[in-house]
């Protein structure tokens, strides 16, 4: 080839600068989208509304149930003997106190240790009526012999709102434990105000 076909070739060759060569080398890098960060998603409205649907009737049952046996005991206790250190008088007043505040507890705030809570005085109440009305055990150490095997309507209340309320506190704790868990793995709902606000109510 001489200089001059060689000058015409030169010339009608395209004009590739390194720039475009790194360019064409890499055709996947430049067509390849950036993804966009994500922005965290809030708490749907609708999920907060099933949360507190579900909670809201528990709490209410719960409570109840735990204030009906604060009042019947503490309604009780003045007719038992007063004498000994742990007397059935107030053993009952002792009851009546701490359902009471458990129903409060419930109340105010809800969250999975007040049920959890309720849940252990309610269940221990039923317990403890069911134990002395079929069985006669005596005396059991600082305890008096409270065998009753009698049924009379305050007694019959009283368990009957025991029963209540160790199954409302059962069905809070559960709801609470699955929003605690929903809470934590669900990264929409971890992050910002709506999900600080949904494990507080949850915790």
């Amino acid at each position: 080839m001489n200089g001059r076909n060689q000058s015409q070739y030169q010339d009608l060759a395209p004009d590739v600068t390194p720039r475009d060569s790194a360019e064409s080398a890499q055709p996947q890098q430049a067509e390849r989208p950036r993804r966009l960060e994500q922005p965290p998603r809030a708490e749907q409205p609708g999920r907060r509304r099933r949360g507190l649907f579900l909670t809201i009737p528990l709490r209410l049952l719960a409570a109840a149930g735990l204030a009906v046996d604060a009042y019947v005991h503490a309604d009780l206790a003045g007719g038992f003997d007063t004498g000994g250190t742990l007397s059935e008088t107030r053993l009952f007043l002792i009851q009546a106190s701490l359902a009471a505040a458990a129903a409060l507890g419930i109340v105010v705030r809800g969250r999975r240790l007040e049920a959890a809570v309720g849940f252990l005085i309610a269940a221990a109440a039923v317990g403890a009526v069911l134990l002395y009305r079929y069985v006669n055990v005596g005396k059991l150490g600082p305890l008096p012999n409270m065998y009753d095997p009698a049924w009379y309507t305050e007694k019959t209340i009283s368990l009957i709102a025991e029963a209540v309320a160790v199954l409302a506190c059962a069905g809070l704790l559960a709801v609470r434990q699955w929003q605690h868990r929903r809470a934590r793995l669900d990264p929409g709902q971890g992050s910002g105000m709506a999900g600080r606000l949904h494990r507080h109510h949850a915790t």
